[in-house]
């Protein structure tokens, strides 16, 4: 274990296992479960980011013809040839940062809503009973695909407008709905 020896020898930086190192003895965790935790947030990650990056070059390889060049322009204009993006840029990236989040929308990685839920009081849905703290999922794909407008084309503008601070998934559902509902009253 790389990292405790570095915490042993107090050159492991601030991170997520020094955090457990330290606290390892308040929680009672083992040499092995002090790894295992930092490993399956490595693993978590790592999957989640690759499952993400084969869905984005799935949409581009279907729809690229009219998304790369335009994701293209946008890069070249406000990044230049001479140097990668950095977080700075992002703002500046507004189409970028549509086709990311339609990415998303389009094929979520964590299609069932990722963190379950529980309800805390008695509730019906659509007549159905669903007692107090029982484990809910939402489905999350079924919500990012709530109309026709949605539905499995890969539409980059489609989430242009969005807040920037719309990133977690959750709040962007929400804002989803909300763009659908208007463009909905817009065509009616």
């Amino acid at each position: 274990m790389r990292a405790k020896t570095r915490y042993d020898n107090g050159t492991l930086p601030n991170c997520f296992a020094k955090q457990l190192w330290d606290q390892r003895e308040k929680h009672n965790l083992t040499d092995q479960e002090v790894g295992s935790l930092s490993g399956g947030l490595f693993g978590a990650g790592s999957d989640t980011s690759s499952a993400t990056m084969t869905t984005f070059i799935l949409a581009m390889t279907v729809f690229g013809d009219t998304v790369i060049p335009k994701a293209h322009e946008e890069l070249d204009r406000v990044v230049g040839r001479k140097r990668s993006p950095t977080w700075t840029d992002e703002e500046n990236l507004p189409y970028i940062r549509a086709v990311v989040k339609e990415a998303f929308r389009w094929r979520p990685v964590a299609v069932l809503g990722g963190t379950p839920h529980a309800n805390t009081e008695d509730d019906y849905y659509n007549g159905y009973f669903i007692p107090k703290g029982s484990t809910i999922l939402g489905n999350l794909w079924a919500v990012s695909s709530i109309s026709p407008l949605y539905h499995y084309s890969f539409i980059s503008i489609r989430l242009l407008h969005l807040p920037s601070n719309c990133a977690c998934i959750f709040a962007a559902v929400s804002c989803l709905i909300s763009v659908n509902l208007m463009l909905i009253l817009d065509q009616s």
